[in-house]
């Protein structure tokens, strides 16, 4: 579709012709059910909804497309101009005769129309070539946002199904402490206990009171950070996998994956884009101290009404070619050249500092990775010991051998370490969805492939 915009300066009338590209919005389609109260039942839902509600996101496409529609605005540099004059204006003057002085007024009344095409421009046209390069740069720089949407929305997730745990593990707690506390009355009313035991007990339960409310007070914050991105109010009916299979990370893979990231990460990208922009420019600001030529055609009517002497009418018609240099400008154009050359140094230094960036974070989630392997193992065996060490404790105490206190610090241990496993098996997915980020993999495909991470909740609180 093509629209004549036209501006007013002064006494011209510049208007170009412009192309406008008709799209749909950016908004997304509209949702089918209502899932701001509908529990999401697979990870790729909230992806879909993080998608289509984050804000921040949002914000981020609109300045993308808003940063593309300079390439526009740089090409009209080098389209047809066509400015459109008109001038009338009332005379009056007085008109020296042989005899006497006579006033006279008259109208004068001006029309011209003016078409102007550049046939070289350079620095306009490598100004083009630089936004194109821009634009690509700024393209990387919003998938990258695309995948912190993705981080962000797996970190709180995983932070939400972490407190959703806790709050299991404490009531848990609660509960067989409370139980505890039962069997230690009993016992005490007996003669078979110490009064010091059913307080040891009773301050036990207070505090697995406390770290319930801590727990459900976490959870309620958690569920907040999940609806700011998704604007899911309802609770996720999905859990990790008991049998997650875990990825197998050795010291050799730790290189490729470092390789990898140094060539697909999607801000080391950007840099380069950005980098190509400013040779672009640098090539832009040379060609300022060479002419332009523009061809030009002009047509003008005037007409010119005397009451006293007499009057012009008249048209006129010319084409032809114009050549505009400017050598100097007060020194803008060597100025302006090495701000350019300075700012192309730093994007270099940036980049470096992005590279060293890029290496140190992979390795390190690498064997994050590798450290986490070892950790839910030795967590998972951790707990089948604190079940026994349990077992044998509450055994001591119907033989009189442990004090109740003794059991209670058994059972903290054993609900500590079932909270610990749940914990590393949540970092671990948040370390492995980081590493497929910084190298630039984290896809649609691999984030709804995520989907088999997760089963059905057994407990959705």
């Amino acid at each position: 579709m093509h629209f004549l915009i036209c501006s007013l300066k002064k006494n011209l009338i510049v208007c170009s012709i412009a192309s406008v590209i008709v799209t749909s919005p950016l908004s997304a389609q509209p949702l089918t059910h209502d899932k701001q109260n509908v529990p999401p039942t697979r990870f790729s839902d909230l992806w879909r909804y993080a998608q289509e509600s984050d804000k921040q996101w949002l914000q981020q496409r609109k300045e993308f497309e808003a940063i593309r529609q300079q390439e526009k605005i740089d090409r009209s540099n080098l389209g047809t101009t066509l400015a459109l004059n008109a001038d009338a204006s009332r005379v009056y003057a007085d008109v020296e005769t042989e005899t006497d002085v006579e006033s006279t007024n008259y109208t004068d009344k001006t029309y011209a129309v003016q078409l102007e095409q550049p046939l070289y421009n350079a620095p306009a046209w490598h100004r083009v070539k630089a936004t194109k390069a821009n634009i690509e740069a700024s393209r990387f720089d919003l998938n990258d946002q695309r995948q912190l949407l993705a981080q962000r929305l797996v970190q709180a997730l995983v932070g939400l199904l972490n407190a959703r745990s806790e709050v299991t593990f404490a009531r848990a707690e609660e509960k067989a402490i409370e139980r505890q506390f039962n069997q230690t009355e009993q016992r005490f009313e007996v003669g078979l206990v110490a009064k010091t035991d059913v307080l040891d007990a009773e301050a036990a339960q207070d505090l697995a009171k406390v770290r319930v409310l801590d727990a459900e007070n976490a959870l309620q914050q958690a569920r907040e950070e999940l609806r700011i991105i998704t604007s899911v109010n309802a609770m996720p009916e999905f859990d990790l996998k008991s049998n997650l299979t875990l990825l197998d990370f050795n010291q050799k893979q730790e290189s490729q994956w470092v390789e990898k990231s140094l060539n697909e990460n999607l801000q080391l990208e950007a840099q380069e884009a950005r980098l190509e922009a400013f040779e672009h420019l640098i090539v832009a600001q040379r060609r300022e101290w060479m002419p332009t030529v523009d061809a030009f055609a002009l047509y003008s009517d005037s007409d010119t009404s005397r009451v006293v002497g007499s009057s012009f009418a008249g048209e006129s018609r010319s084409v032809g070619v114009g050549l505009t240099w400017i050598p100097f400008q007060g020194g803008r154009l060597k100025a302006t050249y090495q701000q350019i050359q300075l700012q192309r140094d730093a994007t270099l230094a940036q980049q470096a500092l992005l590279q060293e960036r890029v290496t140190t974070d992979s390795r390190n989630l690498v064997r994050d990775l590798q450290t986490g392997e070892q950790r839910i193992a030795s967590r998972a065996t951790a707990i089948t010991s604190a079940r026994s060490a349990l077992e044998a404790t509450e055994e001591g105490y119907r033989l009189g051998t442990r004090n109740v206190v003794d059991v209670l610090n058994a059972q903290q241990i054993l609900f500590r370490t079932q909270s610990d496993y749940a914990n590393s098996r949540y970092q671990y997915v948040q370390d492995l969805v980081s590493l497929y980020a910084i190298t630039g993999e984290l896809t649609d495909q691999q984030l709804n492939e995520l989907d088999a991470w997760f089963e059905p909740a057994e407990d959705t609180l």
